[in-house]
């Protein structure tokens, strides 16, 4: 949009020349017809009007050019802001050769047409500079042809005339191509001015009536409603072609149709790429609604945790308070609930008062989804919804946000959760399930009733998981679901034999073997006798190899005890007869006694 106001306003500086150059060109035209005559003039005249086309159409085709290059232009400054703005990512992943290929790409694309307008510009600009040069010879040479006598009083005040054409046809080239840039950067604002604006909540079409929100006789009051309601992204404009409404009328959820009543706890569950995250955005209205209906209640305040969430540059208490009145035991409330409170009495050098960069450049993936949980805490809006707003923390992080957070901070808020983590769309504490599949809602209903049926689909998604579903489990415990049963102790056992033998170690028989021949020999009972031998101790003492997986503290009971002798051991005199010494492997000197 910058480059094409920019484009439009020097236009406006140059505009004037087409009025004034078309003057100096008919003045000069009139001053030639009284020097040289009618023919002379007309003909040249005549090879202006042949030369006036061609630059017509060369012109058109380099406006056609252009407008192919900025399309490129454009594609290739988006993945560059991708690039740019994710960097750390392309780097950890090394997926620098990917972006550099489509960067690569989309650059050779906009310098071929470039460089097509670029020789269309030269052939343009030729014409106009030989077109002056041309006109005076042709006209020469008709006034030569016609019987006239050319001398100086003819040729120099004519030299004279057609160099006061050579500025006009100079700039009125460029003009020309001015104005066809700026029509085409009109169009493009044109288009974008033009775009459908997108209505308040609950007000444009497909919005649902106030009255179906209130509590009848068969329904409580409900927050979020959904009556056969199909989205889309995009809206067609009018100067859209057939393909692009194609496009853009692509239905992305079909037949959506629930109820959600005021203080309920909501589990979006799917696989990836269902459509939870439209889901999510059709009720809030950032999706077109082309069929149906469907909104939040208009009374109801909504706050949104994105899966990929909103950080503003500035400091922590900034970005959780969000222009809110200060409460500081609120915001005390929502950092101990969102699991903040840590990293900012630890991590963060300032506090609360640390700054955050724009996007949350000084924060890790899972402190940003924290401080968009502490925000929507904050901000004690009636309805929250959470678009896989436990996918970047670690397990128990995520198991503290969810009691605390999701079932305790905002117990009495209608809340919906989008997640990929059944075992949380499972807990007790969760009210009802929406299962997001073929482009629809295939199911809405009571947690406890989906678990209770096995052929439901919410239960075959926990069984892919290996989790196996349960009716009744704890309040806030950390899911409703079991883990699936072990396998037999058999096979295990087997498994694990096979592996020891791999490895070289001893298998179970072996050791249970040498622990009750260990046990066999603590139980003997020993006779004290007086030890014929000292022998120095080494230092420490290598198992054989079957019982070093096996050495493991034995109970006092089944310890052996040598008893200690009546009298001690007496040390004979050392004769040398009787007593030598002998180097020890070791290399000290040892004494044996007879």
């Amino acid at each position: 949009m910058a480059s094409d106001a920019r484009r439009v306003a020097d236009l406006a500086l140059v505009l004037n020349m087409v009025w004034s150059s078309a003057l100096q060109v008919v003045v000069a035209l009139v001053f030639l017809v009284r020097l040289l005559g009618p023919a002379p003039t007309f003909v040249g005249l005549a090879l202006l009007s042949v030369s006036m086309p061609v630059q017509g159409w060369v012109i058109s085709r380099m406006k056609r050019a252009r407008e192919r290059a900025w399309a490129f232009t454009d594609a290739r400054i988006k993945v560059m802001d991708e690039l740019l703005s994710s960097m750390k990512l392309v780097k950890l992943y090394a997926w620098e050769t990917a972006f550099a290929g489509r960067v690569t790409s989309e650059r050779v694309s906009e310098l071929a047409w470039i460089r097509t307008a670029g020789l269309l510009s030269a052939a343009n600009m030729t014409q106009v500079t030989s077109l002056p040069i041309v006109l005076s010879t042709t006209a020469f040479v008709t006034y030569a042809l016609l019987g006239n006598r050319l001398d100086a009083a003819v040729v120099f005040p004519a030299i004279a005339l057609f160099n006061v054409l050579r500025p006009p046809l100079l700039i009125l080239p460029n003009v020309i191509v001015s104005i066809s840039q700026a029509s085409a950067s009109v169009d493009r604002m044109e288009r974008f001015l033009s775009a459908a604006e997108l209505p308040p909540r609950n007000t444009g079409a497909g919005s649902v009536p106030a009255a179906e929100f209130d509590a009848t006789a068969d329904a409580p009051l409900a927050d979020v409603v959904a009556q056969d309601a199909s989205f889309s992204w995009e809206r067609p404009l009018p100067s859209s072609t057939q393909a692009e409404i194609e496009l853009m009328e692509a239905t992305i959820l079909a037949g959506v149709t629930l109820r959600v009543p005021a203080g309920a706890l909501v589990a979006i569950v799917g696989r990836t790429g269902d459509g939870k995250t439209s889901l999510l955005n059709g009720l809030l209205g950032e999706l077109h609604i082309t069929a149906g209906r469907a909104g939040v209640r208009p009374a109801a305040r909504v706050a949104f945790v994105e899966q990929a969430p909103f950080i503003v540059n500035g400091t922590l208490a900034e970005n959780v308070t969000f222009g809110s009145p200060w409460d500081a035991a609120r915001f005390d409330a929502a950092l101990a609930a969102s699991a903040l409170d840590r990293d900012v009495a630890e991590t963060l050098p300032a506090g609360a008062a640390s700054e955050i960069g724009a996007r949350g450049t000084t924060l890790s993936g899972g402190q940003r989804q924290r401080v968009s949980i502490a925000r929507a805490l904050y901000a004690d809006a009636d309805v929250v919804l959470l678009d896989c707003a436990l996918s970047a923390v670690d397990a128990a992080v995520g198991r503290h946000i969810f009691q605390a957070a999701i079932c305790a901070a905002m117990a009495g808020k209608t809340r919906l959760m989008a997640t990929n983590q059944l075992h949380h769309a499972a807990a007790a504490a969760v009210d009802y399930v929406a299962v997001v599949a073929e482009r629809g809602v295939i199911e809405f209903a009571p947690r406890a009733e989906l678990l209770a049926d096995p052929d439901s689909h919410f239960a075959t998604l926990l069984r892919e998981q290996g989790l196996t579903p349960e009716a009744d489990h704890e309040p806030g415990g950390g899911g409703g679901v079991a883990t699936a049963p072990p396998r037999p102790m058999a096979a295990t056992g087997r498994r694990r034999q096979t592996r020891r033998r791999r490895l070289g170690l001893p298998t179970a028989a072996a050791t249970a073997t040498a622990m009750v021949a260990v046990t066999v020999s603590a139980a003997k009972p020993t006779a004290p006798k007086r030890p014929a031998r000292r022998r120095r101790r080494p230092r420490c003492s290598a198992a054989p190899r079957a019982l070093a997986p096996a050495m493991v503290p034995l109970p006092r009971t089944a310890q052996r005890r040598v008893p200690p002798p009546t009298q001690p051991p007496r040390r004979a005199a050392a004769s040398p007869r009787t007593s030598r010494a002998r180097l020890g492997a070791s290399g000290s000197a040892t004494t044996r006694s007879t």
